[in-house]
C-alpha cells in the first residue's frame, strides 16, 4: 500500500506559494533564493527538472566527478594536523602527541623557522606520514636541503607548497628540481597546487577553480618545456582546496574542480587514473574570528564535514583559536590551552569518521538536484572564466584581471557583512558583550588577508583599548510583547561593540530623562510605528535639554521625516539592512573615538 496516493500531487507553483507562506518573505532569509557572487543566483526550490541535459544517470560524461571505491573504507581520508612554526615556541610535545592519536599528514607553515622544521622532522617517524612543507618564498637552497632531506626519509609521502599563484613564475626552477628527484618514483605527490592565496582575499568559487585550473595548466606548460611529460607530471601533483562555511557551495567547488582538472589534464594527454589529482581540503581562515572563538569549532566541523562528503585525500584543520595565535599573544601561556584546540581539530575527525562514518559512504551529495545544479552552475563559468584567461595570454598574463575581480566580489562580501546580510555568530549578530578579548591575550599585529569579522573586530578592539565604558539604554515606549522582536534586533546591534545594553520601560516619553538608567551614554527609544508621531518631537527635545545628546529610534516608519527628526537631536534610525557597521561607527566618531 502507497501513502502516497492519499495525498494530492503538487506543482511546482504550488509548492512555491507553500514556501512564500512558511518563510513569510522568501528574499529576506538567508541562503534562500538570495544573489552569490559571480552573478549567480541560488533559487528557493530545485527539481529534476534542473538535471536535464547536465548529467546521465551514470554520470560518465563527466570525468571524475564521483569518486569513491566500494569497499571497507571507500572515502576514507587521513587527518592532516597544521602547525605554524614561531620563534620560541616548542612543538615536539605536540606532535608526538599527535602521533599518537594517528594523525596522518603533518603540515608545517615554517615562516622564517627553517632550522626549526629541520629538528621537529627528526620528531616524526620515516614510517608512511605525509610531510607538507608551505615556505614563505622561493628559495632553491632549501629546496636541494629538503630533497636531500626527504630522499634519507624514503618512506615518508612530502609535498611542497609551491603555488605559481603566490611565488611567480621562479617557483618553476624549484618545481623542476623536485620533479626531477623523485622521477620514476611514481605518485609521489611533490608539487602542491591550489587557489588558497586567493581564496583568503575573499575570491568566489568560480574564481577559485578558474585560478586552480590556470596555475595547473601554466605548470604544465613550463615544465613541458623543461623536458618533462605532462603524463609524469600529473603523477607527482596535487591540489589544495579552501573549505568554509558555505557547506553546499563548498561541495559543488570541489566535485568541479576535481573534474575540470581530469578535463584539462586530458587534454594534454594524460590518461583517466592520472587525471585524478589527490585532494588536501584545508579549513579557511578567512570564517575564523577572534571573539567569540569557540564558534570556530562549529565552523571547521561544518567546513571539514563539506570536505568529507566529496571524497578529498586529506582534510586539514586548524586549532580553532588559530587566527587569534596570529595577531596576538598570551599574557599567560598555558600548555593545557594550548593542547586543547590542537586536540579539539583531531576529535572533529573523530566525530566525522569514526562516530558520523562519513569514511563509508561514497559521494552522497550525488543526485542531489540542488547539488548537482550548482556543481554544472560551477563548472560551466569556471571553464569559460578559464577559457578567457587562455585568451588574455594566460594565467600571469590575465593575473591583474582576475585581481580586479576578486577586489570587486571581496567589496561584496563586505558590503553584505557590513549590512548583516550575512550573519557571522558572534561578531556582527549575537555577540557576547561580556568577552574581553585584550584581558587575556595582547595584540601584536593584524593580518592583511580577508576574515568576514574583521571590521566589527576591529571596532570591538578599539573599545576594549580606550576602555570605552558605554551604556545603552532600550528605553521602551509601548507594549513590551509587541515590541519584544524590535528590543531584541537592537539589542544585537549594540552588543557587537561589548556595550553594556538595559532595557527599560518607560511610563512618560516626553519626559524620558528622568526614567533612564543612571550613566546611560546612548538612548535607543523602541517605540512602534504609529506610536511616534504622538511623542518623538517632545522626546527628543527633553533628552537635548538633559545633555542626552545621542540618541536613536528603532524602526523606519513609512513618511517619516526623518530629516526633520534628526535637526530635533535624533542621531540616526536603526533598522534592517541598513549599514550597521557605519552606524556603529559614527556611534562611536560621535563619543569623540578617533577611528
Amino acid at each position: 500500500m502507497s501513502f502516497l496516493s492519499e495525498f494530492d500531487q503538487c506543482s511546482e507553483s504550488q509548492w512555491l506559494e507553500a514556501l512564500e507562506k512558511d518563510l513569510i518573505k522568501i528574499k529576506a532569509r538567508p541562503g534562500i533564493g538570495k544573489e552569490i557572487y559571480d552573478g549567480l543566483k541560488l533559487k528557493p526550490l530545485y527539481t529534476a527538472a534542473e538535471l536535464k541535459g547536465i548529467l546521465t544517470e551514470d554520470s560518465t560524461q563527466v570525468p571524475h566527478l564521483r569518486t569513491g571505491v566500494a569497499g571497507t573504507n571507500p572515502n576514507k581520508w587521513n587527518v592532516a594536523q597544521y602547525y605554524k612554526l614561531q620563534k620560541g615556541v616548542d612543538l615536539k610535545k605536540r606532535i608526538k602527541e599527535d602521533l599518537d592519536r594517528h594523525v596522518g599528514v603533518f603540515s608545517f607553515d615554517i615562516g622564517e623557522e627553517e632550522e626549526s622544521f629541520f629538528s621537529l622532522l627528526n620528531e616524526l617517524p620515516t614510517s608512511k606520514t605525509g610531510i607538507r612543507v608551505d615556505h614563505p618564498r622561493f628559495d632553491a637552497k632549501f629546496t636541494e636541503r629538503l630533497i636531500k632531506t626527504m630522499e634519507a626519509r624514503s618512506e615518508n609521502a612530502w609535498c611542497l607548497s609551491l603555488n605559481p599563484l603566490k611565488h611567480g613564475p621562479a617557483c618553476f626552477e624549484a618545481m623542476e628540481t623536485l620533479l626531477k628527484s623523485v622521477k620514476g618514483k611514481a605518485h609521489r605527490r611533490v608539487v602542491e597546487l591550489g587557489a588558497e592565496l586567493i581564496h583568503e582575499q575573499g575570491a568566489s568559487n568560480i574564481q577559485e577553480i578558474a585560478s586552480s585550473l590556470g596555475s595547473m595548466v601554466e605548470t604544465l606548460t613550463a615544465m613541458q618545456e623543461k623536458g618533462f611529460e605532462a603524463s609524469e607530471i600529473a603523477k607527482h601533483l596535487m591540489i589544495r582546496v579552501s573549505v568554509d562555511t558555505q557547506y553546499f557551495q563548498n561541495i559543488a567547488k570541489i566535485r568541479a574542480m576535481r573534474a575540470l582538472l581530469a578535463k584539462a589534464l586530458f587534454e594534454y594527454g594524460v590518461n583517466e587514473q592520472d587525471s585524478c589529482l589527490p585532494i588536501l581540503a584545508s579549513v579557511s581562515r578567512r570564517s575564523m574570528t577572534f571573539y567569540d572563538r569557540h564558534n570556530n569549532i562549529l565552523r571547521s566541523t561544518i567546513a571539514a564535514f563539506s570536505a568529507s562528503v566529496c571524497s578529498v585525500n586529506s582534510i586539514e584543520i586548524p586549532p580553532y583559536d588559530q587566527v587569534l595565535r596570529d595577531s596576538f599573544k598570551k599574557k599567560k601561556v598555558s600548555d593545557m590551552d594550548d593542547m586543547m584546540s590542537y586536540r579539539i581539530s583531531r576529535n572533529i575527525h573523530a566525530l566525522l569518521q569514526d562516530e558520523s562514518r562519513l569514511d563509508h559512504v561514497i559521494d552522497p551529495a550525488g543526485g542531489s538536484f540542488y547539488v548537482e545544479n550548482l556543481t554544472h552552475e560551477f563548472m560551466t563559468r569556471a571553464w569559460a572564466r578559464f577559457q578567457d584567461m587562455q585568451k588574455n595570454g594566460g594565467f600571469f598574463k590575465d593575473l591583474e584581471n582576475l585581481k580586479g575581480e576578486v577586489l570587486k566580489v571581496k567589496a561584496e562580501r563586505l558590503s553584505r557583512i557590513e549590512k548583516r546580510k550575512d550573519v557571522i555568530t558572534g561578531i556582527n549578530d549575537f555577540a557576547n558583550a561580556d568577552e574581553r578579548l585584550l584581558k587575556d591575550w595582547e595584540l601584536q599585529t593584524l593580518g592583511t588577508n580577508f576574515r568576514a569579522g574583521d571590521i566589527f573586530e576591529q571596532l570591538r578592539l578599539k573599545v576594549e583599548e580606550l576602555n570605552l565604558k558605554a551604556k545603552v539604554c532600550l528605553a521602551i515606549v509601548g507594549p513590551y510583547a509587541k515590541l519584544s522582536a524590535r528590543v531584541n534586533f537592537c539589542r544585537n546591534v549594540f552588543e557587537t561593540l561589548g556595550f553594556l545594553v538595559e532595557e527599560k520601560e518607560i511610563k512618560d516619553a516626553t519626559n524620558m530623562s528622568k526614567e533612564l538608567p543612571q550613566d546611560t551614554s546612548v538612548v535607543m527609544i523602541c517605540a512602534q510605528d504609529e506610536d511616534y508621531p504622538a511623542f518623538l518631537e517632545g522626546t527628543l527635545q527633553n533628552l537635548q535639554e538633559n545633555d542626552y545628546s545621542i540618541s536613536y529610534m528603532a524602526g523606519r516608519p513609512r513618511d517619516f521625516d526623518v530629516d526633520q527628526a534628526k535637526a530635533q537631536g535624533l542621531v540616526d534610525q536603526v533598522y534592517m539592512g541598513q549599514n550597521t557597521y557605519e552606524l556603529l561607527k559614527n556611534m562611536m566618531v560621535k563619543m569623540g573615538v578617533t577611528l
